[in-house]
């Protein structure tokens, strides 16, 4: 009796191995080509952290922002309409003119704020506008005025 229980046990045991092993042996390598391997995700997450703060940013927030600073630097804000670009950087520094012909070179996402007075009906893209630029850390680079 002891010598069939012991037996039976076995085969139950080698059963179990027998049905798992074409399981693990069907899984292969864990990263297929059409997964990424984990140094991808890392250099994928450093680019796409560096903007987060931007792409999170409602377009309310970054009008206030925009608005805050002009009234720090005494221009009176007023203005009829907005208008919001996102500039994804990539691998380059970008040229940013800013006001009194200053140039800064910039390696970063950022965004750019423009705020139309409007003085007719309708707000056109060449209308004159004042431009806040915000760093992809939420910091503002600088301001120009552009248009007409």
């Amino acid at each position: 009796m002891y010598k069939r229980k012991t037996a039976l046990y076995f085969v139950i045991v080698f059963l179990y191995i027998w049905l798992l092993i074409p399981a693990f042996s069907s899984c292969g390598s864990i990263w297929t080509d059409k997964q990424e391997k984990p140094d991808e995700l890392l250099t994928q997450a450093d680019t796409k952290v560096r903007s987060s703060f931007l792409v999170k940013m409602d377009d309310l927030k970054a009008i206030n922002l925009a608005a805050n600073y002009l009234k720090e630097s005494g221009e009176t804000v007023s203005f009829k309409e907005t208008y919001i670009e996102y500039h994804d950087a990539g691998k380059t520094a970008e040229t940013i003119q800013l006001a009194g012909g200053n140039f800064i070179e910039y390696e970063g996402d950022y965004l750019e704020i423009r705020f139309y007075k409007g003085e007719g009906e309708e707000v056109s893209p060449d209308d004159e506008c004042i431009v806040v630029y915000i760093g992809e850390d939420g910091k503002i680079l600088g301001q120009n005025i552009i248009g007409d």
